[in-house]
C-alpha cells in the first residue's frame, strides 16, 4: 500500500502470532491494537493510486492529479494517511451497496430504465463487498446517454450531482429545456444545458495556462487576485463561464485598438502619435483588434511621453489603479512640475507616485 510508518510508530504495532491477529480498519487502513490506533501513516504522494486501489477507490487520473495539488506534502513528497483520507471526501461520499442505487438515484429525483441500471453497475468501481462510493454513483450517471429527471424536482437533483448554479444560470438552463408529456427532461439534454450555460468546469490552478490560451495574458498578481475571488468547488474547480467573468472584471470592458487615443482622452491621458504607435505594439491585442482597458492602462504606465491636466489628476490616478493615502496626495501635488497649460508629462507624475509610495 506504499504506507511507511515512522520507527516510533512501527514499534508500537503488537506483535502477533498470526497477520489475521492485527485488525485493519477497511476504510482508513489504520493498524489497530488492543488500546490504540496509528494515527500518523506516511505515503508518497506520487504513488497515490497504490493505497487508493487497495481500499477498493478507482479514481480516473485527473481526479487523482487533483487529489495530490492540494494535499500538503513536506519536501519529500509525502503526507500522512490521515490527511490523504480528508483530501478523499469531496471525491468519494458515503458508500451505498450496489443493490440499492435505484432507491438512493430515485430519492435524489433521478431515474433510470433497468437497462440503464445495468449498464451504470457493471461500470461502477465495486469493492469486493459490492459497495461503490456515491460520488462515483453521480459521476457514472452525469455521463450516462440516459435517465430523467422531473423538473418540478430539478433544484434536487442538480445539487445532488454537486451542480451549484446562480439564479441567472438557474433560469438560463430552465428556460428552454424539452419536456416530455409528464414534466420530465432527459438526463444527458439537461447535461448539455448546465455545460451550454457553464461553460464547463476547469482546475482552478489551471486557469492562467488556459487564459493564455485564449490569448488573455495575466499576470501572477493578477492570477491571485483572480484565484482568490472565483466561485471554487470542493474539488478545486470551476465554471469557466464564471472565470470569464471574473476576468472581465479584473482586465475591465474591451475596447476597440482603433479607439485608443479618444479613449485615453476621455479618461485625461494625452498621447503624441509616436507613443501611440509604440502602445499599440506593446498592449495585448486580440485577434479581434481589442485590448481590456486594464491592459491598455497597464501599457500607459510605462510609455515614455504623454501629459495629463493636473485639474484631472484624481481621475487619472483612479483609471490607472493608483490609490493613495491623503498624505501621499498632499506629498503629490505639492512636487509635481506643472506646464503653462496646466498639465504635466505622464512619465514624471509615474516617477513622483513611485517615489511617495516607495
Amino acid at each position: 500500500m506504499a504506507i511507511r510508518l515512522t520507527a516510533e510508530e512501527l514499534n508500537d504495532v503488537p506483535v502477533a502470532s498470526d497477520a489475521s491477529d492485527v485488525p485493519v480498519d477497511g476504510m482508513d487502513h489504520h493498524i489497530l491494537g488492543p488500546d490504540f490506533t496509528i494515527q500518523g501513516e506516511i505515503i508518497d504522494v506520487d504513488k497515490m493510486d497504490s493505497p487508493l486501489q487497495t481500499m477498493g477507490m478507482n479514481l480516473s487520473e485527473e481526479e487523482i492529479n487533483d487529489l495530490t495539488r492540494d494535499l500538503p506534502a513536506d519536501v519529500h513528497g509525502k503526507v500522512e494517511m490521515r490527511t490523504h483520507m480528508d483530501g478523499m471526501k469531496p471525491f468519494t461520499g458515503k458508500k451505498v451497496h450496489v443493490s440499492d442505487l435505484e432507491k438512493v438515484l430515485g430519492s435524489m429525483g433521478i431515474e433510470l430504465t433497468a437497462e440503464e441500471l445495468k449498464k451504470l453497475q457493471e461500470t461502477l468501481p465495486m469493492d469486493a463487498a459490492g459497495n461503490v462510493f456515491q460520488n462515483a454513483v453521480l459521476d457514472g450517471v452525469k455521463s450516462t446517454k440516459g435517465g430523467k429527471v422531473k423538473v418540478n424536482n430539478l433544484d434536487t437533483v442538480l445539487e445532488n450531482l454537486g451542480i451549484k448554479l446562480t439564479q441567472k444560470e438557474h433560469e438560463d438552463v430552465t428556460e428552454n429545456l424539452p419536456l416530455t408529456a409528464n414534466g420530465k427532461v432527459e438526463l444527458s439534454t439537461l447535461m448539455d444545458a448546465v455545460a451550454t450555460v457553464t461553460g464547463g468546469e476547469v482546475n482552478v490552478s489551471d486557469i492562467q495556462s488556459i487564459l493564455e490560451k485564449m490569448g488573455i495574458e495575466l499576470t501572477d498578481k493578477e492570477c491571485s487576485k483572480l484565484k482568490k475571488y472565483l466561485p471554487v468547488n470542493a474539488v478545486g474547480k470551476v465554471y469557466q463561464n464564471r472565470l470569464m467573468d471574473g476576468v472581465k472584471t479584473l482586465k475591465g470592458k474591451k475596447i476597440d485598438a482603433n479607439d485608443l487615443l479618444k479613449v485615453l482622452g476621455a479618461l485625461g491621458i494625452e498621447l503624441p502619435e509616436k507613443e501611440l504607435v509604440r502602445l499599440r505594439q506593446t498592449v495585448p491585442i486580440d485577434a479581434a483588434g481589442k485590448v481590456y482597458k486594464n491592459g491598455l492602462l497597464d501599457g500607459v504606465k510605462s510609455v515614455k511621453g504623454g501629459m495629463v491636466k493636473a485639474n484631472n489628476l484624481d481621475n487619472v490616478l483612479e483609471n490607472l489603479g493608483i490609490e493613495l493615502t491623503e498624505k501621499e496626495r498632499e506629498a503629490l501635488a505639492e512636487n509635481l512640475p506643472l506646464s503653462a497649460n496646466g498639465k504635466m508629462e505622464l512619465k514624471k507624475l509615474m516617477e513622483a507616485v513611485e517615489t511617495i509610495t516607495d
